[in-house]
């Protein structure tokens, strides 16, 4: 996710983070929660006892979101796939699991561990709910645990619709994998379906919305919005995946860049590189290594007066492991490099030695070829490897605001 997000300590070492839109949805729960829901299940009350049981109610509802994609990483890792982290956010939350399933059962297994999760804790919440007014006398505890019951099995519910990128939506497409054998064909048909169920929850929302339910209609309206764009997104990788799986960098590279010597002036730099090239930046290279990045950002930093005598390894720009990738990685690796690390440009070693340079740009014109051949796509049969696959997150949506407005 590439918005804003706080990140939390690791749960059984999985990077957990909130995306601020969630705070803002948080706090539009809590306050319907204690303005509407609470009051309503149990009547009498004193408003404090509301604020309580809503934070409660609001807290809880964290608690079981992160439980139900921690099922999701927690089985996708014991099928060897990888797992960036986790991440509420306003739609609900999102497993980043780094790899796309090597079988139709591992996709299966993995896709229903999250409504499984959610099941077990509404029971849960339920039983324990059951005895409490009668035991100690604890309407409101009751309450809230009666509530976040109920909620998991709508969470549970709502996510096994066959709708791709919903879980019923990914156990649909191990399904038809299964069954064919074409994961291209079953994302095709699976991603159709979201976009369906995405125009189905549009309509509803309106419909909701012109019958007096202003706040639930619009709600629907936004999450059938996000799921058709999720859906599209998620079919779009897949054509990406297939029809560049089989690429190196060292195909698409640009090879040998032009280089800066460490040793080399600012003045000389600025007139026989950015005047000649008309680059931004260029990398510094000493002995074949790239040492760092050196372009008009750092010359800014110096006056004119500066530059005659201020070699360029003074203010250049080091570089990290994440600005770097092997010739012989695949293309869907370096856009997934690219994407997670927020660069423009990766350069590309052989041996440790600068070859080439691989620009997001000219990544971004093959993935748009990529999908212009929805017939290759389609037909591209198996699953890409774990080594150029990449997939799109688990979501747990729709954000359960939607249930009680």
């Amino acid at each position: 996710m590439a918005s804003a997000r706080l990140k939390l300590p690791h749960v059984l070492g999985i990077p957990i983070f909130v995306d601020l839109s969630w705070f803002f949805v948080a706090a539009l729960i809590g306050w319907s929660l204690a303005a509407g829901v609470f009051p309503a299940l149990l009547p009498g009350m004193p408003r404090p006892v509301y604020l309580w049981m809503a934070v409660a109610g609001t807290l809880g509802l964290f608690v079981c979101v992160l439980l139900h994609e921690l099922a999701h990483s927690v089985v996708a890792r014991a099928f060897g796939m990888r797992i960036n982290g986790i991440t509420l956010f306003v739609f609900g939350g999102v497993a980043e699991i780094a790899d796309e399933p090597g079988k139709p059962s591992h996709e299966f297994l993995v896709a229903i561990a999250g409504p499984a999760a959610s099941g077990v804790i509404a029971l849960a919440c339920w039983a324990v709910s059951q005895p409490l007014p009668v035991l100690g006398g604890w309407p409101a505890a009751a309450t809230t645990l009666a509530y976040l019951g109920q909620l998991n099995a709508y969470l549970a519910l709502f996510n096994l619709v066959p709708a791709f990128p919903l879980d019923g939506g990914r156990a649909l497409r191990a399904a038809l994998w299964r069954l064919r054998g074409d994961y291209a064909w079953a994302t095709h048909v699976s991603a159709a379906c979201g976009d369906l169920f995405g125009l189905f929850l549009i309509a509803l929302g309106f419909w909701n919305t012109a019958t007096g339910d202003v706040m639930g209609g619009l709600w629907g309206v936004v999450i059938g919005m996000f799921l058709r764009n999720a859906a599209a997104s998620g079919y779009r990788d897949m054509q990406v995946r297939t029809v560049l799986g089989g690429m190196r960098v060292a195909d698409v590279m640009t090879p040998d860049p032009i280089f800066v010597s460490p040793q080399a002036v600012v003045g000389d730099f600025l007139t026989r590189y950015v005047y000649r090239y008309h680059h931004r930046s260029f990398p510094v290279v000493w002995d074949g290594r790239v040492m760092g990045v050196v372009g008009i950002p750092q010359v800014a930093t110096l006056t004119p007066d500066e530059w005659a005598a201020t070699p360029v390894r003074d203010i250049m720009v080091p570089c990290g492991e994440l600005d770097f990738i092997a010739a012989d990685a695949g293309v869907v690796d370096a856009l997934r490099r690219l994407g997670e690390a927020g660069r423009h440009r990766l350069w590309v070693l052989d041996h440790g030695r600068l070859v080439g340079v691989l620009a997001a740009r000219d990544l971004m014109v093959l993935a748009s070829l990529a999908t212009d051949l929805p017939a290759l796509a389609r037909h591209g049969g198996t699953a890409p490897s774990a080594r150029d696959a990449s997939s799109p997150p688990h979501f747990t949506g729709p954000n359960p605001l939607d249930i009680h407005t």
